[in-house]
C-alpha cells in the first residue's frame, strides 16, 4: 500500500518536470518516470517500510527524519535542491490535505 500511494504522488510530479526520478522501495522493487537506461537525475532509496509510511503519514517532515536516521538515503547532483524544485514546480507548498487529497483524486 505504501508503494502505491508513494508511486501516485510521484507520477503526479512527473506531469509537472523533465526532471529523471527514480525511487527504489524497501523491498528493492522500483519507480522511475523515464525510460531507458539513462542515468536519473534524482535517486531516492527507502532502505524499511517504515520510512516509506513515515513520508506519506508526515509528507516532507516525514521524509527529512527519514533521511536524518539514515532509512532513507539520496543520490544524484545536489539531491536537496533537486526535491525543493521538484516539489515547487508540482505546487507542494499545499496543505497536507489539499496534497493528500490533490494525489488520491487525480
Amino acid at each position: 500500500m505504501s508503494k502505491w500511494l508513494l508511486k501516485k504522488i510521484f507520477r503526479k510530479l512527473e506531469k509537472t518536470t523533465s526532471y529523471k526520478v527514480r525511487l527504489v522501495f524497501s523491498d528493492n522493487s522500483e519507480f522511475t518516470n523515464y525510460k531507458g537506461g539513462v542515468r536519473p537525475d534524482l535517486v531516492i532509496r527507502f532502505r524499511t517500510t517504515g520510512a516509506q509510511w513515515r513520508t506519506l503519514i508526515f509528507l516532507h517532515d516525514g521524509f527529512i527524519e527519514s533521511y536524518i536516521d539514515g532509512t532513507i538515503d539520496l543520490g544524484g547532483d545536489d539531491p536537496i535542491y533537486m526535491l525543493a524544485k521538484l516539489g515547487r514546480d508540482a505546487g507542494m507548498n499545499e496543505t497536507h490535505e489539499g496534497l493528500i487529497k490533490s494525489v488520491i483524486y487525480q
